[in-house]
């Protein structure tokens, strides 16, 4: 368990390797710790005769590893607990009290083996942290005329053996294995985990797609351009690592604490043996007559032994238990879905004074939602959400009037048309269709065709009345997808309102697609878009309708709450200490920003993995201590170097995970468990603190009584057990839930 036998500082051999191994199940192993338990409860418990050789048994478990430590650490010059424990415990052999010793070996190990078995799932391996891409890829020739993939040379090969230059395709609802540029075909791509970015974007031949990316529709074929070990994913994990072992190593107020109190008693002990010797009093004991009166009972006692005593004295059972408040916070905490790495993590929340929030599935839903339906004017305003507003009449029959005055046609002919795809907002257009409760049966569609990385269109036939079954009274030819994409498909005068009313949208933080119906007899006309979504030949027709599509990624509901809750607890300020740190855009960033409350001067969009890194780092320049929350790889470098890195929606199992201290699981709440954190964090703080105090004044209550000879070495550790009883008493209020 101790890092100086688990992390050797000096090569071994394979010998050397098996002692410390066995040293360290001794220590942390489950059975060993059973075994001393009950060896030293039976020693106290069976006959005289036998208690010497239970006691034996129990030190011959405890003892290797506790004198190893002792070894390790005074060559090291890390002077500690460990240290301060294992010379109490030889004290009190040497001082003829060998039960006393066992009792602090076995409390020492059991307090802090508990603590370790608790944190030690919330730990893993940073070399993990792009484990989760495909781990083989498809290698393929291409046509040499069409430049085509050819099917049949496809062959699957291990990721890890492709070169730069080898083909690899992408298909539909795959996530790319390797870096690579696209040489042929069209689709949407997204790549939210790596740079923040939740809305899929065109990608075409010439355009470079990162391992991890996601496509949506079409299909691609890549030429590789780095292979697996030096991929973005593989990149951002070199960053995390080299982050985090840069970062100083945490520790827990009890380390630190630890550390300056062992050197005093140390120093203590010694200052009191050499004293007593300058005052008379003999190295060893003095021949005691067997009537000799209680009150002359000191003068029998040498100087060797007061010292011995004073050590074990200042050596408390309360500080032996003191971690217990950590493994108390610990469990109350993954109760709540919350997984902390270690007690020194919760030591080191409260000193933190900026909170920086990834948003992009952090903050938000990481998924776009329907945020507005909008009738786009010639004049190229809008009309008012879920208008149906008809900007040009091809003539006045009673099907385009009633065209009009349907609120429900763009939801339904777009959602009719979105069950046919994948893409995402294809998604988030059904479910904005089910929310209101939209009839989409009353829409019927022929002549499907797709676009990959563009979008959709159909000859469709909208009913009169909802309801499945009632006749289409009219026809249309619709095109739903990429706004440059259903621009080509209208007159200069409407192509230029589309585009106008998508900008101001794309400068609100919102993604932009767009509806026209044009007249069914029309729609051989307007095929001016090849298969890869690029305008043919110019020229458009006036059309039907026009309707502008905004998407966002709303932030959570749980996101909103969080930050009331710290705001009002005056823990972090929104207005001064909450900084919104995202690789998505600016516009989009400010959108979230403001719904939350985050002032302009707190976003910074944008940001590629290793300027998240560099922004943490500046804060810490500055004085600052930083609390960053991240979901995706991309948030990794910075979780890693941050004072505390905490991961939203994972298990800490996987990428960011492994760099955080904390991780909270989505299915336990997810980030509205921030601020139950924090308050953890303020209240072991407190209880480590009140822990400590009692510690110190049982040792200082003993300690003049013990150098005087006037209290044997048994009397006090029995002082010290209602000691410790106070302070795991203390620690298990913290299984209660903490509240800001």
């Amino acid at each position: 368990m101790y890092p100086s036998r688990s992390q050797p500082q000096v090569a071994v051999g394979s010998s050397a390797a098996g002692i410390w191994r066995l040293l360290d199940w001794l220590e942390e192993g489950t059975v060993p710790t059973v075994g001393k338990i009950v060896l030293l409860a039976a020693s106290a418990l069976a006959p005289a005769a036998y208690a010497p050789a239970l006691l034996a048994g129990t030190y011959t478990l405890a003892g290797p590893p506790a004198i190893a430590d002792l070894c390790r650490n005074l060559a090291a010059r890390a002077i500690d607990t460990h240290v301060l424990m294992a010379l109490a415990a030889l004290g009190t052999v040497l001082c003829g009290h060998p039960t006393e010793g066992a009792l602090l070996l076995t409390m020492f190990q059991t307090s802090h083996l508990l603590e370790h078995r608790l944190t030690a799932r919330a730990h893993g391996n940073l070399e993990q942290l792009f484990a989760g891409l495909p781990a083989t890829a498809l290698a393929v020739e291409l046509d040499a005329e069409s430049g085509a993939p050819r099917a049949a040379s496809a062959v699957a090969r291990p990721a890890e053996s492709f070169v730069p230059r080898g083909h690899d395709p992408g298909a539909p609802g795959s996530q790319v294995p390797l870096d690579g540029r696209i040489v042929y075909g069209s689709a949407s791509v997204s790549s939210e985990a790596l740079t923040g970015e939740s809305v899929p974007v065109r990608r075409g031949p010439g355009d470079d797609v990162p391992a991890g990316a996601l496509v949506h529709d079409g299909g691609l074929a890549l030429r590789v351009t780095a292979r697996s070990a030096h991929s973005t994913p593989a990149r951002m994990a070199e960053l995390a690592m080299s982050a985090q072992t840069a970062r100083p190593r945490l520790r827990s107020l009890i380390d630190r604490f630890g550390g300056v109190y062992t050197r005093a008693v140390l120093g203590g002990t010694a200052a009191a043996l050499a004293g007593m010797l300058l005052l008379g009093v003999p190295l060893l004991d003095a021949p005691a007559p067997a009537l000799e009166a209680a009150a002359d009972l000191a003068a029998t006692r040498g100087a060797a032994y007061r010292a011995m005593a004073l050590l074990t004295v200042a050596s408390p059972c309360a500080l032996v238990v003191a971690p217990l408040a950590y493994v108390a916070a610990i469990a109350s905490l993954a109760n709540r879905g919350v997984i902390v790495t270690g007690g020194a993590v919760l030591d080191a929340v409260p000193d933190c004074s900026v909170l920086a929030l990834d948003k992009t599935g952090t903050l938000t839903m990481g998924t776009p939602k329907v945020a507005g339906v909008t009738t786009v004017s010639v004049d190229g305003g809008l009309e008012g959400d879920n208008s149906t507003h008809v900007d040009r009449q091809l003539d006045s029959n009673s099907s385009n009037t009633d065209l009009a005055s349907d609120e429900q046609v763009p939801v339904a002919v777009a959602a009719a048309l979105s069950a046919l795809s994948t893409h995402p907002m294809s998604g988030a257009t059904l479910a904005h269709a089910a929310e209101l409760g939209t009839d989409v049966d009353r829409v019927w569609v022929n002549g499907f065709r797709l676009v990959p990385g563009s979008g959709v269109s159909a000859r469709v036939g909208i009913a009169q009345a909802p309801g499945r079954g009632a006749a289409p009274t009219t026809a249309y030819s619709a095109w739903f997808g990429a706004v440059d994409w259903v621009a080509c498909t209208l007159d200069d005068a409407s192509r230029a309102a589309l585009e106008s009313a998508a900008r101001e949208a794309q400068r609100r933080g919102r993604a932009a697609s767009a509806l026209v119906l044009h007249a069914a007899d029309r729609g051989a006309e307007l095929e001016l878009a090849d298969d890869e979504g690029v305008c043919a030949r110019e020229g458009g027709q006036a059309p039907i309708a026009v309707w502008l599509w905004e998407f966002a990624d709303a932030p959570r509901a749980s996101s909103v709450d969080a930050l009331r809750a710290l705001d009002r607890a005056g823990v972090f300020p929104t207005a001064s200490s909450v900084a919104l740190v995202t690789g998505d855009n600016a516009g989009a960033a400010l959108g979230v920003a403001r719904q939350l409350g985050i002032p302009e001067s707190h976003v910074h969009a944008g940001l590629a993995p290793e300027e998240k890194l560099d922004a943490v780092r500046a804060w810490q320049r500055d004085g600052q201590r930083v609390l960053f929350v991240g979901d995706g790889l991309n948030d990794a470098a910075a979780l890693a170097a941050a004072d505390v890195g905490v991961a939203v929606g994972t298990t800490l199992g996987g990428a960011t995970g492994l760099a955080a201290d904390v991780g909270l699981v989505a299915g336990g709440g997810g980030i509205a468990n921030l601020p139950l954190v924090v308050a953890a964090g303020k209240r072991t703080r407190a209880v480590v603190r009140q822990n400590l105090a009692i510690a110190v004044a049982a040792a200082a209550a003993m300690a003049p009584a013990t150098l005087a000879g006037a209290v044997p070495l048994w009397a006090a550790v029995a002082v010290h057990e209602g000691s410790t009883l106070l302070v795991a008493a203390n620690s298990l209020r913290l299984l209660r839930q903490a509240t800001l």
